[in-house]
């Protein structure tokens, strides 16, 4: 699993690890955000095996999802440029997966 800390300091987006059976394992989320992720995408992305990674709006947030591992990194974002985020943020990981 990667180091939370170290993605949320190179991307500067808050984030939490979401384990393949739902479980979190890691946050740095706002309650809010939290509370969003474990209602509605935590449901979303279990039942979607082949998910490698993707833009989520839910609830009026937009949410950039990866797979990692055995489960999922997941960031909200504010910005209207949510693809250069997410693409800045897969670049990340794949330099901490290395």
């Amino acid at each position: 699993m990667i180091d939370l800390k170290l993605y949320t300091s190179k991307t500067g987006l808050k984030a939490c690890l979401m384990l393949d059976d739902g479980k979190i394992i890691d946050s740095d989320l706002s309650n809010e955000d939290l509370q969003m992720v474990i209602k509605y995408l935590k449901n979303i992305l279990l039942n979607l095996p082949k998910f490698k990674g993707g833009i989520f709006e839910v609830g009026g947030k937009t949410y950039i999802v990866f797979r990692i591992e055995n489960g999922f990194v997941i960031s909200p974002t504010q910005s209207e440029n949510v693809g250069s985020i997410y693409y800045n943020a897969e670049r990340v990981l794949e330099e901490i997966e290395k």
